[in-house]
């Protein structure tokens, strides 16, 4: 036991050594992910997303709905319908921009104003998120009252019969920022794990490392236990080094337990380096694993949510990139880091990491070779 320990010690030190002098795996594990994160987070592209709007009609009535169909007609409006503890819920999560409520006496001053009565404007309340509200609520603050106008003027030819009155909820004040480096996170992991792994194994291979390595006391699964342990080292190396650097550079938000990231990046390593396991053992060569490594990671990197939020993708594409392990470990870890989310409320994502890690252990013992 104790010559065992002391092999894997000797093995995982080595491995390090090796990988902190291999400026190859610095830069696609470490140096490329903070590329990639500075690139997205200088250029914001979250700037540009559209005003997120919840609807409240408390009336449902002939008078509302031209307003809540005119609302959807604008392009630069994201719909949704719902109660007002959800709706409310939701923009306090800052999951909104702004709330609109249509009381249940919308319009109630239309029919007077028919009369030729002297009608008073109906204050019609709308809700907005207090950290957004020089940008996306303030645009929305816009539509609306234009939209209101439109409505005002088609029904009684009368201008200004409604007066919308703005209050501000307290929310998260989250960046496109936030959501971008749980996301790399997940993908410096991946592409460590992956990359990692199959290039150093076939290179063993090729050179005939393995070959001699079999040929020493040491046992196979020692040399095996010795790499994974490296490469969770370096997982866990990495996926504090990118947060230390969203937080000093870039201000980011953790609001959850450092120790729930830390072993969601362990998982999130072990499922990964199967499938590194499994991409060195089906490639003959280091062109031939890179390729095979790309066709891995490629369609998880751009559909997995890392960069953008999944809400863009077609339905039927929504469904099958939620069962992804890159999505799993993404979708965790913004939870966790965003949220503050526990492990309770990640339990999907973690039993979708857990299947994974069964299903690329299997494919890592059916492919890896040593010859």
């Amino acid at each position: 036991m104790n010559k065992s320990l002391s092999a894997i010690k000797t093995i995982v030190l080595y491995s390090i050594k090796m990988f902190f002098r291999d400026k190859t795996a610095i830069f696609f594990s470490l140096f490329l992910p903070l590329v990639i994160m500075s690139i997205f987070g200088v250029m914001n592209f979250g700037a540009a997303s559209k005003v997120k709007m919840g609807i409240v009609d408390e009336a449902k009535s002939q008078a509302t709905a031209p307003v809540v169909e005119g609302l959807k007609k604008v392009s630069n409006l994201e719909i949704t319908e719902n109660n007002l503890s959800i709706e409310k819920g939701e923009l306090e999560k800052g999951n909104r921009d702004v709330v609109l409520i249509l009381p249940k006496d919308f319009g109630k001053n239309i029919a007077q104003l028919k009369m030729g009565q002297k009608v008073a404007p109906q204050e019609i309340q709308l809700l907005y998120n207090n950290n957004k509200q020089n940008s996306t609520a303030s645009i929305g603050t816009t539509i609306v009252n234009q939209v209101l106008d439109r409505y005002t003027h088609a029904v009684t030819q009368t201008p200004d019969i409604f007066v919308l009155k703005q209050e501000a909820i307290s929310s998260k004040n989250l960046t496109y920022v936030d959501f971008l480096i749980p996301g790399i996170v997940a993908l410096g992991i991946m592409q460590m794990s992956v990359i990692g792994v199959a290039s150093v194994f076939v290179n063993w291979r090729e050179r005939g490392i393995l070959r001699r390595l079999l040929a020493t006391p040491v046992k196979p699964r020692i040399i095996l236990f010795s790499q994974v342990a490296t490469r969770l080292i370096i997982s866990i190396m990495q996926t504090t080094t990118i947060l230390t650097v969203g937080v000093l550079f870039f201000g980011i938000h953790i609001a959850g337990s450092i120790p729930l990231i830390l072993l969601l990046g362990l998982m999130g390593g072990v499922v990964f380096l199967c499938f590194g396991f499994t991409v060195s053992g089906i490639g003959n060569s280091q062109n031939t694993v890179m390729a095979l490594a790309n066709i891995v990671m490629m369609p998880m990197m751009f559909l997995s949510g890392v960069f953008f939020p999944r809400d863009g993708l077609p339905n039927w594409l929504q469904t099958i990139t939620h069962y992804l392990p890159l999505t799993y470990l993404a979708d965790a870890l913004r939870g966790v880091i965003i949220d503050g989310s526990s492990m309770l409320a990640i339990r999907n994502d973690i039993l979708g990491l857990l299947v994974w890690m069964v299903i690329t252990f299997i494919l890592a013992i059916r492919f890896f070779r040593w010859e």
